[in-house]
């Protein structure tokens, strides 16, 4: 399958679940320097021979300013446009390993409702990688 000269990126979906109510879930997110403080996944482009799980892993870290845990099967693969670019996005799911997130040199790190995720830079392509953690999730984490 060619993805047609896309720009590739990884981005992390970290749930904080909050009494086993999912519309209660935030996100780690981080709140984007570059993009007057938008509410963003972690995650970024990866380097010169590097996986879409391995950039996905040392973003998130970079990010978010702790370890991250992450599946190694994605949530899937996701095209989008933005500014005027087309992009495959490859998701994975993680946990963060105990900390909170800190943040790092891209913005401070937070935890985002998905009203403020949808509302944020990529939220097109953002609505459609959490209908398929929706869909994997099924009624349970694990």
């Amino acid at each position: 399958a060619s993805d047609l000269g896309a720009l590739r990126g990884s981005v992390v979906l970290i749930p904080r679940f909050g009494a086993n109510d999912t519309e209660r879930t935030l996100f780690a997110a981080i709140l984007a320097r570059k993009n007057n403080r938008a509410v963003e996944l972690p995650g970024g482009k990866p380097e010169r021979g590097e996986s879409a799980y391995a950039a996905a892993k040392r973003e998130a870290e970079e990010e978010l300013g702790v370890p991250v845990d992450v599946a190694v099967v994605p949530l899937g693969e996701f095209l989008h446009i933005y500014e005027g670019r087309v992009w495959l996005a490859t998701a994975f799911l993680g946990d963060l390993q105990g900390a909170h997130p800190k943040g790092g040199a891209e913005g401070s790190a937070t935890w985002a409702t998905r009203e403020e995720l949808l509302g944020g830079t990529y939220g097109p392509v953002v609505r459609r990688i959490l209908a398929a953690y929706d869909a994997r999730k099924g009624g349970g984490h694990g």
